[in-house]
Protein backbone atom coordinates (compact mmCIF):
# COMPACT_ATOMS: atom_id res chain seq x y z
CA UNK A 1 0.00 0.00 0.00
CA UNK A 2 1.45 3.23 -0.89
CA UNK A 3 1.19 5.87 1.44
CA UNK A 4 -0.27 9.30 0.27
CA UNK A 5 2.24 12.40 -1.00
CA UNK A 6 0.40 15.75 -0.58
CA UNK A 7 1.37 17.61 -3.90
CA UNK A 8 3.66 20.58 -3.20
CA UNK A 9 2.51 23.50 -5.39
CA UNK A 10 3.69 26.66 -6.50
CA UNK A 11 2.31 29.46 -8.29
CA UNK A 12 4.55 31.57 -10.55
CA UNK A 13 2.37 35.09 -10.92
CA UNK A 14 1.44 36.85 -7.42
CA UNK A 15 -1.51 39.16 -9.87
CA UNK A 16 -5.16 38.89 -9.26
CA UNK A 17 -5.46 35.24 -11.00
CA UNK A 18 -2.40 33.58 -8.73
CA UNK A 19 -4.10 34.75 -5.92
CA UNK A 20 -7.44 33.55 -7.16
CA UNK A 21 -5.53 29.92 -7.77
CA UNK A 22 -4.27 30.28 -3.94
CA UNK A 23 -7.39 31.01 -2.94
CA UNK A 24 -8.87 28.01 -4.58
CA UNK A 25 -6.02 25.65 -3.56
CA UNK A 26 -6.37 26.49 0.68
CA UNK A 27 -9.58 25.99 0.08
CA UNK A 28 -9.94 22.61 -1.59
CA UNK A 29 -7.34 21.39 0.61
CA UNK A 30 -5.21 17.88 -0.32
CA UNK A 31 -2.77 20.44 -1.46
CA UNK A 32 0.60 22.07 0.07
CA UNK A 33 0.90 25.52 -0.89
CA UNK A 34 4.78 26.39 -0.49
CA UNK A 35 5.62 29.29 -2.75
CA UNK A 36 4.50 31.85 -5.55
CA UNK A 37 6.72 34.31 -7.21
CA UNK A 38 6.25 37.48 -8.56
CA UNK A 39 9.29 39.94 -9.68
CA UNK A 40 7.03 42.89 -8.11
CA UNK A 41 6.77 43.71 -4.67
CA UNK A 42 2.96 45.31 -4.81
CA UNK A 43 1.39 41.33 -5.89
CA UNK A 44 3.85 39.95 -3.69
CA UNK A 45 2.45 41.64 -0.57
CA UNK A 46 -0.80 41.10 -1.78
CA UNK A 47 -0.50 37.44 -1.92
CA UNK A 48 1.34 36.80 1.55
CA UNK A 49 -2.22 38.33 2.78
CA UNK A 50 -3.68 35.11 0.88
CA UNK A 51 -1.29 32.61 1.86
CA UNK A 52 0.54 34.06 4.96
CA UNK A 53 2.94 31.27 5.38
CA UNK A 54 4.51 30.57 2.14
CA UNK A 55 7.70 31.53 0.37
CA UNK A 56 7.61 34.40 -1.81
CA UNK A 57 10.15 34.69 -4.19
CA UNK A 58 11.29 37.97 -6.74
CA UNK A 59 12.64 35.16 -9.38
CA UNK A 60 10.56 32.35 -10.23
CA UNK A 61 13.72 30.11 -11.45
CA UNK A 62 15.11 30.63 -7.85
CA UNK A 63 11.59 29.17 -6.45
CA UNK A 64 11.99 26.21 -8.71
CA UNK A 65 15.51 25.17 -8.48
CA UNK A 66 15.22 25.52 -4.39
CA UNK A 67 11.50 24.05 -3.75
CA UNK A 68 11.32 21.82 -6.59
CA UNK A 69 7.72 21.58 -6.63
CA UNK A 70 5.41 18.33 -8.03
CA UNK A 71 3.16 20.88 -8.99
CA UNK A 72 3.18 24.94 -10.62
CA UNK A 73 0.31 26.94 -11.61
CA UNK A 74 1.68 30.06 -14.16
CA UNK A 75 -0.25 32.70 -13.28
CA UNK A 76 1.27 35.56 -15.62
CA UNK A 77 0.38 37.53 -18.29
CA UNK A 78 0.70 34.88 -21.81
CA UNK A 79 3.88 36.51 -23.05
CA UNK A 80 5.59 35.26 -20.51
CA UNK A 81 3.77 31.80 -20.03
CA UNK A 82 6.54 29.74 -22.64
CA UNK A 83 9.58 30.49 -20.86
CA UNK A 84 7.86 29.64 -17.50
CA UNK A 85 6.16 27.00 -18.54
CA UNK A 86 9.48 25.17 -19.90
CA UNK A 87 11.20 25.91 -17.04
CA UNK A 88 8.96 24.16 -14.23
CA UNK A 89 8.01 21.68 -16.84
CA UNK A 90 12.13 21.09 -16.95
CA UNK A 91 11.80 21.32 -13.21
CA UNK A 92 10.48 18.04 -13.08
CA UNK A 93 6.71 19.75 -12.17
CA UNK A 94 3.11 18.87 -13.77
CA UNK A 95 2.36 22.58 -14.55
CA UNK A 96 -1.48 24.41 -14.88
CA UNK A 97 -0.81 27.17 -17.29
CA UNK A 98 -3.46 30.31 -17.11
CA UNK A 99 -5.05 31.00 -20.56
CA UNK A 100 -4.53 32.14 -23.15
CA UNK A 101 -2.29 29.28 -23.24
CA UNK A 102 0.80 31.02 -25.29
CA UNK A 103 1.35 34.27 -27.78
CA UNK A 104 2.02 32.40 -30.64
CA UNK A 105 1.56 29.25 -32.04
CA UNK A 106 5.06 27.91 -32.47
CA UNK A 107 5.52 29.23 -28.61
CA UNK A 108 2.40 26.34 -27.69
CA UNK A 109 4.07 23.69 -30.10
CA UNK A 110 7.43 24.39 -27.87
CA UNK A 111 5.65 23.90 -24.80
CA UNK A 112 3.83 20.64 -25.89
CA UNK A 113 7.21 19.46 -26.92
CA UNK A 114 8.44 20.01 -23.64
CA UNK A 115 6.09 18.17 -21.86
CA UNK A 116 6.49 15.41 -23.88
CA UNK A 117 9.68 14.69 -23.59
CA UNK A 118 9.71 15.25 -19.36
CA UNK A 119 6.51 13.39 -19.50
CA UNK A 120 4.87 16.01 -17.37
CA UNK A 121 1.23 17.27 -17.91
CA UNK A 122 0.70 20.48 -19.33
CA UNK A 123 -3.27 22.08 -19.04
CA UNK A 124 -4.53 24.84 -20.01
CA UNK A 125 -7.24 26.80 -17.28
CA UNK A 126 -10.50 26.07 -19.26
CA UNK A 127 -12.46 25.25 -16.20
CA UNK A 128 -15.69 25.75 -17.95
CA UNK A 129 -15.09 22.13 -19.60
CA UNK A 130 -15.63 21.10 -16.09
CA UNK A 131 -18.88 23.40 -15.36
CA UNK A 132 -21.44 21.86 -13.71
CA UNK A 133 -24.14 23.71 -15.76
CA UNK A 134 -21.59 23.11 -18.92
CA UNK A 135 -21.83 19.18 -18.24
CA UNK A 136 -25.66 19.16 -18.11
CA UNK A 137 -26.26 21.12 -21.29
CA UNK A 138 -24.07 19.19 -22.89
CA UNK A 139 -25.57 15.53 -21.28
CA UNK A 140 -28.51 16.90 -22.62
CA UNK A 141 -27.55 17.51 -26.48
CA UNK A 142 -26.32 14.02 -26.48
CA UNK A 143 -29.17 12.39 -25.09
CA UNK A 144 -30.93 14.17 -27.97
CA UNK A 145 -33.28 16.20 -25.09
CA UNK A 146 -32.62 19.30 -27.41
CA UNK A 147 -32.82 17.96 -30.64
CA UNK A 148 -30.42 18.70 -33.18
CA UNK A 149 -28.03 21.60 -32.52
CA UNK A 150 -27.56 23.64 -35.87
CA UNK A 151 -25.64 26.06 -34.09
CA UNK A 152 -23.87 27.45 -31.31
CA UNK A 153 -23.72 31.45 -30.33
CA UNK A 154 -21.13 32.63 -27.91
CA UNK A 155 -20.83 35.77 -26.17
CA UNK A 156 -17.78 37.12 -24.25
CA UNK A 157 -17.03 39.63 -21.50
CA UNK A 158 -17.99 42.73 -23.83
CA UNK A 159 -14.85 44.36 -23.58
CA UNK A 160 -13.17 46.55 -26.44
CA UNK A 161 -10.70 45.37 -28.07
CA UNK A 162 -8.94 42.54 -30.00
CA UNK A 163 -7.80 41.47 -27.17
CA UNK A 164 -11.03 40.15 -26.27
CA UNK A 165 -11.01 36.98 -28.28
CA UNK A 166 -8.24 35.86 -26.99
CA UNK A 167 -8.85 36.47 -23.63
CA UNK A 168 -12.21 35.24 -23.49
CA UNK A 169 -12.71 34.01 -26.46
CA UNK A 170 -10.34 30.99 -25.62
CA UNK A 171 -13.04 29.94 -23.09
CA UNK A 172 -15.74 29.82 -25.79
CA UNK A 173 -13.80 28.09 -28.56
CA UNK A 174 -12.96 25.30 -25.70
CA UNK A 175 -16.47 24.50 -25.16
CA UNK A 176 -17.71 25.27 -28.52
CA UNK A 177 -15.30 22.09 -29.16
CA UNK A 178 -16.50 20.33 -26.12
CA UNK A 179 -20.26 20.12 -27.83
CA UNK A 180 -19.04 19.89 -31.43
CA UNK A 181 -15.71 18.46 -31.28
CA UNK A 182 -12.88 19.95 -33.38
CA UNK A 183 -13.64 22.36 -36.23
CA UNK A 184 -12.93 21.08 -40.05
CA UNK A 185 -12.91 24.37 -41.05
CA UNK A 186 -12.93 28.51 -40.21
CA UNK A 187 -14.31 31.58 -41.06
CA UNK A 188 -14.67 35.28 -39.20
CA UNK A 189 -16.42 38.44 -39.61
CA UNK A 190 -15.52 41.30 -37.90
CA UNK A 191 -18.91 43.41 -37.18
CA UNK A 192 -19.61 47.20 -35.23
CA UNK A 193 -22.49 48.74 -34.97
CA UNK A 194 -23.98 46.49 -37.16
CA UNK A 195 -21.46 46.96 -40.06
CA UNK A 196 -18.39 44.86 -41.24
CA UNK A 197 -15.24 46.91 -39.30
CA UNK A 198 -12.47 48.65 -40.63
CA UNK A 199 -9.01 49.32 -39.67
CA UNK A 200 -10.78 53.06 -38.68
CA UNK A 201 -12.46 50.94 -36.02
CA UNK A 202 -9.23 50.06 -34.16
CA UNK A 203 -8.95 51.48 -30.96
CA UNK A 204 -6.56 51.05 -27.90
CA UNK A 205 -8.89 49.04 -25.54
CA UNK A 206 -7.22 50.96 -22.45
CA UNK A 207 -8.62 54.58 -23.21
CA UNK A 208 -12.09 53.44 -23.30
Amino acid sequence: MQNHVTPRVAIIGCGGMGRAHAQALLAFGGFELIAAADPFPEPRAAMKKVAHSIQLDENANDLLERERPNLVVVATAAAYHRDLVIAALRAGAHVLCEKPFSATLAEADEMLAVAQETGRMLLVDHQFRINPRVLAARRMVREGALGEVLSMHCTGKGRFGGWELVETGTHLFDVAMLFAGNPRWVSAQCLTKNRPATAADIVDSRTV
